[in-house]
């Protein structure tokens, strides 16, 4: 019975991240920092890596066309963007010089780069002298480094909102440690994200 509603769950999943996102955007807007945008951007960022799964194993079954499904790129780039864009506002807001310089010297990087790398897509897409083999491989592997400089900035952001909370350093040190563990777990348990796009 319970069965027939986890086609709901890949957009429920998505819907939670964009308003953890909103969250996490209020209390950088309104300065309101707190131990929970730690939780609240984990949780978000967890909401994000099982809501495209979830969508995939429980697709709905009635073949009703679905506003989330239609635009499920931009929809799911849109509530990535808006997270990262949340997160970011909220540490160059932290009242700690040093965690606004990183935050603001690394968001600046990834932005460029990623801007970079949506032009080499592009640019290699329009080339119609490559064989489309060719052009395939190559726009692979660009989206993989993309893939890995994103996630490098979320083990960043991650890393900073650890250190801007108010717990005391043996905590934030495990904190940073259970997240490298956690980290390559997924890795391990999940390859296929690691070597296809």
């Amino acid at each position: 019975m319970f069965r027939k509603y986890l086609c709901y769950l890949g957009d429920t999943l998505t819907g939670s991240e964009i308003a953890l996102a909103l969250a996490l955007f209020l209390m950088a807007v309104f300065q309101r920092f707190s131990n929970a945008a730690l939780w609240i951007f984990v949780l978000a960022e967890l909401c994000d890596a099982a809501d495209g799964p979830c969508a995939r194993k429980w697709p709905y079954t009635d073949h009703k066309p679905r506003l989330r499904r239609t635009y499920v790129t931009q929809i799911e780039h849109g509530s990535d963007i808006f997270l990262l864009a949340s997160c970011m506002l909220y540490l160059l807001r932290y009242p700690n010089p040093l965690i606004n310089q990183i935050t603001l010297g690394g968001g600046v990087f990834i932005i460029f780069f990623c801007i970079v790398i949506e032009g080499l897509i592009r640019t290699v897409r329009s080339l119609d002298d490559l064989s489309i083999d060719t052009r395939s491989t190559v726009i692979r592997r660009y989206i993989l480094i993309r893939r890995y400089v994103y996630l490098a900035g979320i083990a960043v952001g991650v890393a900073l909102l650890i250190f801007s909370t108010t717990y005391p350093l043996p905590v934030k040190l495990t904190f940073c440690a259970i997240g490298i563990i956690a980290g390559f777990v997924i890795y391990k348990l999940k390859p296929d994200r690691a070597h296809n796009p």
